[in-house]
Parts: structure tokens; C-alpha cells; sequence
């Protein structure tokens, strides 16, 4: 909606487009950050089933008693203690991510 008056139709028109224009900007920052937000959670859902030992390999074996999935295939034979919780580990068992 444009705004005139007697006095001045061309500044009351530019001041309603550039407060329009404000609001396209403020949206699409905020947008921006939404998308930062989930693109930041998703890296954190990412890092929680690395490896805890080599951080490169997805965690595939649980750690018994304990119950934690922490480790690879690959790291998981030589560990003697839950690098989470440091319980002795007693037993594994592979695990499959679905």
C-alpha cells in the first residue's frame, strides 16, 4: 500500500517501498538463521555417532553392561574400558543403524 500525500508522493512512496524492502530483508534474516540453526543441530546429530576413539567411522558396537554405543568395529576390540562411561567392558555386541 502506497502512502500520498499533497506535499511529497515520491518520498512517501520511497519510504513505503524501502519499509517493505526492511521487511523482506528481516524475514529473509531470519530465514537465514532458521536455516543455521537446523544446519548447526544437524552437525551435532552427525557428531554423536562418530567413533568416540577415531571419530571417523560410524558407532556400530555396544559396549555391555554399560549399554553404550560408542565405538566402530574397528576401534572397539582394543578398547578395555567405555570411553563414555569407563565401566570394564565385559561383552559387545555389533549393532545395526537403521
Amino acid at each position: 500500500m502506497l502512502l500520498k500525500t499533497a506535499t511529497s508522493n515520491h518520498k512517501d512512496e520511497i519510504l513505503v517501498k524501502d519499509n517493505n524492502r526492511c521487511e523482506k530483508i528481516e524475514a529473509r534474516m531470519s530465514s537465514d538463521m532458521d536455516l543455521k540453526a537446523i544446519a548447526s543441530e544437524n552437525e551435532q546429530l552427525r557428531n554423536t555417532t562418530l567413533c568416540k576413539v577415531c571419530l571417523d567411522e560410524h558407532v556400530s558396537v555396544v559396549f555391555l553392561p554399560c549399554g553404550h554405543l560408542a565405538c566402530c568395529g574397528h576401534c572397539a576390540p582394543a578398547i578395555r574400558a567405555c570411553p563414555v562411561c569407563e565401566t570394564f567392558i565385559k561383552g559387545t555386541v555389533k549393532a545395526f543403524l537403521s
